[in-house]
């Protein structure tokens, strides 16, 4: 399945579940940074690690937290559901436990510093 199909089937499972444009505008947005960021033009090149490794990096050196980063991870895994891939589940190492609620100005040192990559 190529990018854009991958794309429009996760736009038709969101309007059929009934969530609103917002939704799907963002959903696309991340799904649109994860094929980017890892160079994918086809779902078979899509692995299961790279979605630890994405949301990872997302987390680690682009200080995102919290809800946007779980609306990462929501928009991944339909990716990953309507392209047929395995979803994020057991074999999964990224842990969202551990997500809080943070600004910036609430980061230490050693986090900032990993900002700037």
């Amino acid at each position: 399945m190529n990018r854009a199909k991958m794309i429009s089937a996760v736009r038709t499972e969101l309007r059929r579940s009934g969530e609103g444009y917002i939704r799907e505008k963002t959903a696309v947005r991340w799904i649109d940074r994860f094929l980017d960021d890892l160079l994918i033009d086809e779902s078979g090149q899509i692995r299961p690690w790279q979605r630890d490794y994405f949301l990872r990096k997302v987390r680690y050196r682009n200080g995102i937290y919290g809800r946007d980063l779980l609306e990462a991870e929501e928009a991944i895994e339909l990716l990953f559901k309507k392209a047929g891939l395995p979803e994020l589940g057991c074999e999964s190492n990224f842990d969202f436990d551990d997500i809080e609620m943070i600004d910036e100005g609430q980061k230490t040192d050693h986090e900032k510093s990993e900002l700037k990559f």
